[in-house]
């Protein structure tokens, strides 16, 4: 199945690209001190319940970037990120997101770029949730630190 990716940028040097390929099928991770790691997407978002507004699966944590499947129920408040820049690839659902002070529409398909810093916001509008993979570079900070 060929997609179109929305492409919103939340900084300067990105360049918009409305024609690439999104399955959100399976995520395959390869590490330089372990094995290959295949994980498929439907799995993994059936253990997020929903049951939250908002929570968030590790599929994988690397020095300079972090990988994480979400599931928004509700919305998140205007927020920033101020020490990584964040990559969110809509695999299921809809909803409105704040960047900056323009609201946008997006859905499943669609690719967020949120430069360090820029203020954004999500609100699901999909029954159910809206499922997603959150790109972090750097990661997060560790178990105990501020996660958004």
């Amino acid at each position: 199945m060929v997609g179109i990716i929305s492409t919103f940028v939340g900084g300067p040097g990105c360049l918009s690209s409305r024609d690439a390929r999104l399955h959100g099928k399976r995520i395959l991770l390869g590490r330089a001190d372990s094995a290959f790691v295949q994980k498929e997407l439907r799995q993994e978002a059936s253990r997020l319940r929903g049951t939250q507004p908002i929570e968030a699966r590790e599929l994988c944590s690397l020095p300079n970037v972090g990988v994480q499947l979400v599931r928004i129920v509700g919305a998140e408040k205007p927020h920033r990120h101020p020490d990584h820049d964040l990559v969110v690839f809509l695999l299921e659902g809809r909803g409105l997101m704040l960047l900056g002070q323009e609201t946008h529409a997006i859905e499943a398909g669609d690719v967020v770029v949120i430069e360090r810093g820029a203020e954004h916001a999500f609100r699901n509008a999909n029954h159910g949730g809206t499922v997603a993979i959150v790109v972090r570079v750097p990661p997060a900070p560790p178990p105990g630190g501020t996660v958004h």
